[in-house]
């Protein structure tokens, strides 16, 4: 008990909770203690936030969006690059995605060739982390375009606006759908 008491008091102050003050932390007369902060869910990808596979994301997005063959390109030797720093950094994956589906949809490439790529690194993406909506929106699109699974497409699209209602990514391919 007293154990319990010192490592709760030692977690309240580095937490910053003040003698009278339990934002974190609460004691319940008789029972303990109980977490009383609010509690959210934090997105993998959030939590890679400043590592070296994001960086390398970022600049495979800032190539990728220039939407040239030689953009595209460039993309994908630094989304690979950020999978091979870290192969569980998601957003990597759905950048791959991105990029091989806009090499079918661009006709620089046949979509036999991308098609299947771009479904590949989307459903690694969705494995990766289910709560990203870039995921499952490029999921989505990528199955609306090569497969032509309205269906899958649209489970994908709903589920990527539950998880971000604010994606313009997410809404601008699903209007797709829906066009």
């Amino acid at each position: 008990e007293n154990n319990l008491t010192q490592n709760i008091s030692l977690l309240r102050r580095v937490l910053g909770e003040g003698r009278e003050e339990h934002r974190f932390i609460a004691t319940v007369p008789g029972r303990g203690y109980q977490f009383v902060a609010p509690v959210s869910v934090v997105s993998r990808a959030d939590v890679d936030r400043g590592s070296k596979a994001h960086e390398l994301y970022l600049k495979g997005r800032f190539h990728l969006f220039q939407m040239t063959e030689h953009g595209i390109q460039t993309g994908i030797r630094y989304f690979e690059q950020a999978v091979e720093e870290n192969p569980r950094y998601a957003p990597a994956h759905v950048g791959l995605a991105h990029a091989y589906r806009m090499f079918g949809l661009s006709l620089e490439r046949p979509a036999s060739e991308v098609g299947s790529k771009s479904k590949t690194a989307a459903l690694q993406a969705v494995a990766i982390d289910e709560t990203l909506a870039e995921a499952h929106a490029v999921l989505a699109f990528t199955v609306l375009w090569y497969d032509w699974d309205w269906q899958i497409a649209d489970h994908h699209f709903k589920r990527a606006l539950a998880l971000d209602p604010d994606s313009a990514d997410a809404r601008w391919m699903y209007a797709h759908l829906h066009s």
